[in-house]
């Protein structure tokens, strides 16, 4: 519970948790709440005045009798989210297995059901403006990779289905390589087909990320994207030197820029956001 000056609402948080766990699977139950006038001081919330209900269940399977097929691990989740009114804002039930070869492949046939609730009207794209109401529709979102091991291997996921008042066609794939412990690279493009009875679009985005590290406690790392529905860059710069517990030296630069369309309204040109953060900490045993 937070006490904050100008704030007389809802000032509380909760969260419970339990589970069952046994060799081969497990149970998981999960309660949260956040007020409205919660005040996380300098931590960070995803989300505001909401309360949730999420639920888990996987089982572990090991089939010695089938030489290419390593693991596989059926489970589902039903994850629930209401404003403090009782409105239901989202839910996901997804059900999946993941199927694990001996190889190194990977593939996922999710099946999730989506609800999305709006009570007020949403511009989900320029001109495009979904009316108020609680939206449901069942997705497959598939998932395919290759030994991620390798020096070079590839992702790749489809997910297809209802979306709000339409559907949706999304594909991404991404393109990763790696050079011993010390740098891993990828590369990944994302492609959405949005069709709705307000409106249709397209959406990409790439993003090229980038680990290198000069020693286990040295290490780079970046992230470029760009989004052609802002029509806006953004990067991820950063530099660490840890040292024990996860303290040690933090550098890091992150800047957004838009580009300019003035054929779709985007005018925007130059830097949107620029932020330069150094942050160091020590751990000292005062027992000594």
């Amino acid at each position: 519970r937070t006490e904050t000056p100008g704030r007389s609402g809802h000032e509380a948080a909760y969260n419970g948790r339990a589970s069952y766990a046994r060799v081969g699977g497990s149970v998981t139950f999960e309660y949260t709440e956040v007020g409205g006038d919660f005040n996380p001081e300098v931590g960070f919330l995803r989300r505001q005045s909401y309360c949730s209900f999420n639920q888990t269940g996987r089982r572990l399977n090991r089939l010695p009798g089938v030489p290419w097929l390593r693991e596989l691990r059926p489970h589902y989740g039903v994850d629930t989210y209401w404003d403090l009114d009782g409105f239901m804002e989202s839910q996901t039930i997804h059900l999946d297995s993941h199927v694990d070869f001996e190889n190194g492949w990977f593939f996922s046939p999710a099946v999730d059901i989506e609800m999305e609730g709006l009570q007020e009207p949403f511009e989900i794209a320029p001109r495009v403006i979904v009316p108020p109401g609680q939206y449901r529709h069942p997705e497959i979102d598939w998932r395919l990779d290759s030994d991620q091991s390798r020096a070079l291997s590839l992702a790749s996921f489809w997910r297809f289905g209802g979306f709000l008042t339409g559907n949706q066609r999304v594909f991404g794939v991404a393109v990763a390589t790696r050079r011993g412990a010390n740098l891993n690279a990828s590369v990944r493009w994302d492609r959405s087909d949005i069709n709705l009875p307000e409106g249709e679009f397209v959406t990409h985005l790439i993003q090229g990320r980038l680990n290198y590290s000069f020693t286990p406690f040295i290490s780079v790392q970046s992230l470029i994207q760009y989004n052609d529905l802002s029509d806006a860059w953004s990067g991820n710069f950063r530099f660490g030197w840890l040292n024990t517990a996860g303290t040690g030296l933090f550098v890091v630069y992150n800047e957004t820029r838009g580009l300019d369309d003035p054929s779709r309204g985007l005018v925007s040109v130059g830097p949107l956001s620029r932020t330069f953060v150094i942050k160091f900490s020590r751990q000292f045993d005062v027992l000594r």
